[in-house]
């Protein structure tokens, strides 16, 4: 009789690892699905923006300087683009070839043609903001506040949807001009160079 217990109770213990093995794999493949696309939507979502960056370059006009390149840096070292910007590279707009930098200072932000700030630098858009006030600077930026905080671009995310607010006001006091194709790009249109309606 004590045999027949302990074997019952041996069984009972093996069915109930096997059911927590079980349920651990199947939650660690749940996970990991989930994981997997949370990281495609994430990629998809670079290649959108990549692609918005070159948009903003086609529809934006500078004021007249001697230079037959556009410079377009990213803040910082990372990628945000996880590589999806460099196709643009070496192509032209407007008559001007498109040139790819990392910058790390505000001093070296002012030479370039349009700033991306991405989330991971967002402490560093105040400075930036003050050093960058009389420069024509198109400034982009990823993360949510950048339009209203003065920027010119921020991308932004509605019902897993992409979207832009633009700072006309902004852009106006840089001697910047957008073009129509931009303008209707936009979901939101801020009319002051600090942000606000």
């Amino acid at each position: 009789m004590q045999v027949l217990k302990l074997h019952m109770l041996k069984r009972k213990m093996m069915a109930i690892a096997l059911t927590i093995t079980l349920a651990i794999t199947l939650l660690w493949t749940s996970t990991a699905a989930l994981a997997q696309e949370r990281n495609e939507l994430q990629l998809e979502e670079q290649k959108i923006k990549a692609g918005l960056i070159y948009n903003f370059l086609k529809y934006t006009a500078w004021p007249a300087n001697k230079t037959s390149e556009l410079v377009v840096c990213i803040l910082g070292s990372e990628d945000p683009f996880n590589g999806y910007l460099q196709p643009i590279e070496g192509r032209t707009v407007n008559q001007k070839s498109i040139v790819l930098r990392h910058v790390s200072s505000a001093q070296d932000a002012e030479k370039c043609d349009m700033l991306f700030i991405g989330a991971a630098e967002q402490a560093q858009w105040p400075i930036l903001q003050k050093n960058l006030s009389h420069t024509s600077v198109l400034t982009v930026g990823d993360f949510n506040g950048f339009a209203n905080d003065g920027g010119m671009i921020e991308f932004g995310a509605n019902d897993n949807r992409i979207q832009i607010d633009l700072n006309s006001g902004a852009v106006d006091a840089a001697h910047l001009r957008v073009g129509e194709g931009l303008r209707r790009m936009a979901k939101t249109t801020h009319g002051q160079p600090g942000g606000g309606e």
